[in-house]
């Protein structure tokens, strides 16, 4: 009976030990990976280079409108190489604030998380 006792003990605190080292890892990997969303958030903050639409034409082939200092650029992009196609005048590009890569990129979770919920609930 002692033998069972012992061993029993011994594998709750296996599975005791083993639960606290995931929680560990899931919580390192969570502030990990909160960390790397500010510090790229940060470095793409003050670019002077916005995407302002893509429309991918093919396989690893995308139509891109590109704003540089102002101005207005329509790019291909390709696997390996980038076209300079035309140039726009900024009269004519129409900017959907709902769909901009910068408002997006600035909602957090629980905004998203609220939109779905009513979209769910219609």
């Amino acid at each position: 009976m002692t033998i069972l006792i012992g061993s029993n003990f011994e594998g709750i605190f296996q599975l005791t030990v083993t639960f606290v080292i995931f929680v560990f890892v899931l919580a390192l990997t969570f502030f990990t990976t909160r960390w790397i969303a500010k510090y790229q958030k940060n470095q793409s903050a003050n670019k002077n280079i916005h995407i302002i639409e893509s429309v991918s034409v093919g396989t690893n082939k995308v139509i891109a409108v590109v704003e540089v200092g102002g101005e207005y650029f329509v790019v291909g992009i390709g696997k390996e190489e980038i076209h300079f196609l035309s140039k726009v005048d900024g009269d004519k590009i129409t900017i959907n604030e709902n769909e901009a890569g910068s408002s997006n990129s600035s909602r957090n979770f629980s905004e998203i998380l609220s939109e779905f919920k009513s979209r769910i609930g219609k």
